[in-house]
């Protein structure tokens, strides 16, 4: 028998507080013992004015046994432990109880069988005893799996936390949106249920805070028959319900975003969506990627991808990416070479030469960026100091002065804003003194990038992400306007490919504009230059392919 006595000690805050409660509910000058039978009526929580009765409650509570001749309560047990209270505040009608934690020693009845849910007062004039619930911690469900479609008679694997003391399980035609947002007290919708289910799992452990004490569950159960085609699965435990959503054809997959639209070879490609549950295929263009090459997260809205050189698609496959799922199919525009301006491969523009320009490289794949499409551009200056005309791409068409070719109207809607329309680029960071700051925030490299439009009229339209100055601060405490290199979430990153992101509406020239008037205003000329206004010298290093205009939406 497991004794818990010298672990509970209630503060003076406490003690006062429970005094005047007392006070409230029962005379100082009652007995303190009646010698008759010990009777308890019911357990309530220690508020007199706004009393609530329990059945049940958790571990490390602080509860009130009620009922008569409870006075010179001797011991009081709590699924067969007995527990300690404050004998200075027990009345013939109550006894104030915390109940101890697991991390006290605490044993549930969820997890030794042999244990009565039942709360036991001995006192001088016998024994009364009360069931009684002391629940686990609330349960949570974390994936069903299952093959679709389903059917009635098919087995589901449910993964989740604290599934123990559980009391039933059925499938509602209710969605849980709507049973959240219902103000009554029992979930209704039709109703199926379920009937066979199997505990597979349960590792009860320490929880990952240090604090308390969780239960890693798994089971399955058979799908009842069930006259709707799916709504909520919820799984009533003696601590609370669990609801998770449940149907049983698969809803059609949706992707959302991706982390860039034309990889490099080891670049991570993220797919954002939803529904990839039960993915059978990947196709990029006229490519198959092997299902061993991606992986879906347990949310089933995350496709990871580490590209491969064979995934790269032909130059006349149709430019798509493709995801088939037991739902069905979704695509989205994906490595479309018509976007490409400039990959830095012969004949696709002509160098300005104005200087000075970058190196133009490949790699072997013994140094970074260990991967490449071709050839790329490799901004290297060790040192860059305070300057106004640093190295630089200088790219037009040609020298008759046409466009660069834009893409189409099915690539990109005529009506979309500049402010979704994007200069991007493959870069690869391979430790640029970009992006870092000292401990007030304030960057330690004063060096930034400048981009340069010239549309068909040769005007000249730049974007700084160089903002403004700290106050007092000139010239060494830049205010940049984005970090340098972001992708479209406004991250950078270092040693890995990903695509940096500048929107058109940017530029003098394109802002306000629709894609349609856009192409009409052209694009002659682009410029990339390294520029330092202030003093602080710092280290630049990065590679960039595959210049090319896009659309986000």
């Amino acid at each position: 028998m497991k004794h818990y006595m010298s672990n509970f000690k209630i503060s003076l805050l406490l003690m006062t507080f429970m005094a005047t409660f007392l006070f409230g509910v029962t005379s100082c000058k009652e007995s303190d013992s009646s010698g008759g039978t010990p009777k308890i009526t019911s357990v309530t929580n220690t508020d007199p004015n706004n009393q609530i009765t329990y059945g049940k409650i958790g571990a490390g509570s602080l509860i009130v046994i009620r009922g008569e001749n409870l006075g010179g309560t001797q011991k009081v047990y709590i699924n067969d432990q007995e527990v300690w209270f404050n004998t200075t505040m027990n009345t013939d009608h109550s006894i104030i109880v915390q109940i101890p934690t697991e991390d006290d020693g605490f044993v549930l009845t969820a997890f030794d069988s042999n244990l009565k849910d039942e709360i036991r007062v001995i006192t001088s004039g016998g024994i009364a005893t009360y069931t009684f619930k002391i629940t686990a911690p609330y349960p949570s469900v974390t994936s069903v799996i299952s093959k679709f479609p389903r059917n009635a008679g098919d087995w589901v694997t449910v993964i989740g936390q604290n599934l123990v003391d559980i009391d039933r399980i059925f499938i509602t035609s209710l969605t849980t949106d709507e049973i959240y947002a219902s103000s009554a007290t029992e979930i209704g919708g039709s109703q199926a249920e379920v009937t066979e289910y199997e505990i597979t799992k349960q590792e009860h452990r320490k929880a990952d805070s240090g604090k308390g004490y969780v239960t890693d569950s798994e089971m399955k159960f058979k799908i009842p028959e069930m006259s709707f085609d799916g709504g909520t699965l919820v799984i009533e435990c003696a601590a609370g319900n669990v609801l998770y959503p449940f149907t049983l054809s698969l809803a059609p997959p949706e992707i959302l975003k991706v982390s860039t639209d034309m990889p490099i070879a080891g670049e991570e490609l993220i797919i954002t969506g939803k529904n990839f549950v039960q993915v059978d295929e990947i196709k990029i263009g006229d490519k198959v990627v092997n299902a061993e090459d991606f992986e879906v997260d347990e949310a089933c809205e995350n496709i990871s991808i580490t590209f491969k050189e064979y995934m790269k698609p032909s130059t006349d496959a149709t430019p798509l990416l493709s995801v088939t799922t037991g739902g069905g199919v979704v695509t989205t525009g994906f490595y479309n070479y018509s976007t490409i301006i400039y990959g830095f491969e012969d004949g696709q523009a002509t160098n300005n030469g104005w200087g000075g320009d970058p190196s133009y490289e490949t790699t072997d794949g013994s140094t970074a960026p260990f991967t490449c499409d071709g050839n790329f551009a490799h901004f290297n200056i060790p040192a860059e100091g305070q300057q106004w005309w640093g190295t630089m791409i200088y790219y037009r068409k040609d020298w008759s002065g046409n466009s660069f070719p834009l893409p189409s109207f099915d690539v990109i809607p005529a009506d979309a804003p500049a402010e979704k329309i994007y200069l991007a680029m493959e870069v690869y960071n391979i430790g640029s003194d970009y992006n870092k700051f000292d401990a007030e925030g304030v960057p330690t490299f004063t060096g930034y990038l400048r981009y340069m439009i010239q549309p068909l009229d040769d005007s000249e339209n730049q974007y700084d992400n160089f903002k403004d100055w700290v106050p007092d601060g000139y010239p060494t405490k830049p205010v940049f306007e984005t970090k340098i290199l972001a992708d479209a979430d406004g991250n950078a990153f270092e040693g890995k490919w990903y695509r940096h992101v500048l929107p058109l509406s940017k530029f003098n020239c394109y802002a306000g504009k629709t894609y349609s008037e856009i192409v009409t205003t052209g694009l002659n000329q682009f410029r990339i230059q390294s520029i330092n206004q202030g003093t602080v010298v710092g280290k630049i290093d990065f590679c960039l392919d595959n210049i090319r205009i896009i659309y986000i939406p």
